[in-house]
C-alpha cells in the first residue's frame, strides 16, 4: 500500500527536492523490491519511505502545491506509522472536519499512540455520531506522551499486576499513567464473577471504605489497656506501628473509588485483587473496578494505580550534594560583562 500512496503523491504532485539522496532512494527501493511483502527488511524499508512522505509534504507544501485530500486520506488510513497517519489527518482537519474524515479521527482515537489519539480528541465534539462525539467525557485528562512513536505499551508487554479480563479490548483513550481501561461485551456480574475468585469478593465502594479502615484505625483506649495489663502485645502493636509509618502502601481508597465520579458510571464493584498486611488488618494494594458504562455501552474494566509516594533524597549522600553544587552553578546570576579598557 505503501508504493500506492508514495506513487500517488510523487506521480502526480511537482517532484520534491531531497537534500539526501538515501531518503528518495528507500521509496524507491521499497516501491521496487518490497510491494507486498513482509518481511522485517521491508517493514524498516517502509518506515523509512513513510517519513520521506512526511517530508514531502512539507516541500510541497512550501511550494504552494495544494495536497489532494483524496491521497491524505490513503495515507491517514493505511499508514503504518503514527508519525504519516498524524500529518495526513492533521492536514485533513486544517480544512475542516468533514464527514468522510470522520472514520478516520474514530480510528486515531483507538490508537495506542496517545500523540495520535490528541489529534482526534481536539475535533471529537465535532462528530456527527452523538456515540463517538459523547465519549469525550472517557478520554483521559492527565499528561501523556508527546512523540508521535511513543506507546503506552505492546500488546504482548501488559503492564506488571494487570489481569485483563478474557476477550475484552483496551480503550486506549480512557488509560493514562495512573489508569488502564478494558471494556467487554459481557455483562457485569459474569466479569466480576471472573475476579471474584479463590476467596475474593466484589463489594461496592463504601465496603471497601469500611475494611480499609478497620485495618487502619486504632483504639487509643485499647492502646491503654494493652500498656498497663501486656506489654509484650504493646510492643508487638509498637513495631506494627512502625511498620505501617514506613510502607510505601497509599490508604486513601479514592484512588480506587474516584471513577464513581465519572459521567455515565454507576453501581460499580470492586474486587480487592492483591493486599498486604497494615496495623489492624490488611489494605488494597491493587484493587479493579467494573460497572455498567453508559458512555461506551459496554461493560468497563478500570484498574487504578495508586501514585507512588515521593521519596526525599538523602542530603548527605554524594550524588545529593552533586546535584545540588551543579543546580548551584546552573542558577548563578551572570556577572555583567566589562568594557576592555585594553582596547
Amino acid at each position: 500500500m505503501i508504493a500506492l500512496v508514495v506513487g500517488l503523491f510523487l506521480a502526480s504532485q511537482p517532484l520534491a527536492y531531497h537534500p539526501k539522496p538515501i531518503a528518495l532512494d528507500a521509496v524507491q527501493r521499497y516501491t521496487s523490491s518490497c510491494a507486498g511483502k513482509a518481511s522485517a527488511d521491508c517493514q524498516a524499508l517502509r518506515r523509512e519511505a513513510e517519513a520521506v512522505l512526511i517530508y514531502d509534504f512539507m516541500i510541497l507544501e512550501r511550494a504552494g502545491v495544494k495536497l489532494d485530500p483524496a491521497k491524505l486520506r490513503t495515507a491517514a488510513s493505511n499508514a503504518v506509522t503514527p508519525g504519516l497517519r498524524i500529518e495526513a489527518l492533521e492536514r485533513l482537519l486544517q480544512r475542516g472536519l468533514s464527514q468522510e474524515d470522520e472514520s478516520l479521527v474514530v480510528a486515531a482515537l483507538k490508537s495506542p499512540f496517545p500523540a495520535e489519539r490528541r489529534v482526534a480528541i481536539r475535533v471529537l465534539g465535532q462528530l456527527s455520531n452523538e456515540k463517538y462525539s459523547r465519549m469525550l467525557v472517557r478520554t483521559y485528562r492527565g499528561r501523556t506522551s508527546a512523540f508521535a512513536a511513543a506507546r503506552d505499551y505492546s500488546e504482548d508487554e501488559v503492564p506488571p499486576g494487570l489481569a485483563p479480563y478474557q476477550g475484552s479490548e483496551t480503550v486506549w483513550f480512557a488509560s493514562g499513567l495512573d489508569r488502564t481501561w478494558f471494556a467487554s461485551t459481557d455483562a457485569p456480574v459474569k466479569v466480576a464473577a471472573a475476579y471474584a475468585k479463590n476467596g475474593k469478593k466484589a463489594v461496592t465502594s463504601a465496603e471497601l471504605e469500611q475494611g480499609v479502615k478497620a485495618a487502619t484505625n486504632i483504639d487509643p483506649m485499647e492502646m491503654m489497656r494493652l500498656a498497663q495489663q501486656d506489654p509484650r502485645k504493646m510492643q508487638e502493636m509498637m513495631e506494627k506501628v512502625t511498620a505501617a509509618a514506613n510502607t510505601r502502601v497509599d490508604t486513601r481508597t479514592g484512588v480506587w473509588t474516584a471513577i464513581e465520579g465519572e459521567e455515565g458510571v454507576s453501581d460499580v464493584r470492586y474486587v480487592v485483587l492483591e493486599d498486604q498486611p497494615y496495623l489492624m488488618g490488611r489494605v488494597p494494594t491493587k484493587v479493579v473496578a467494573i460497572f455498567k458504562d453508559e458512555v461506551l455501552g459496554k461493560t468497563s474494566i478500570v484498574f487504578a494505580t495508586p501514585p507512588p509516594q515521593m521519596e526525599l533524597p538523602d542530603a548527605s549522600s554524594p550524588e545529593f550534594m552533586s546535584t545540588l553544587k551543579l543546580w548551584q552553578i546552573v542558577n548563578r546570576p551572570l556577572e555583567p560583562m566589562k568594557d576592555d579598557d585594553s582596547q
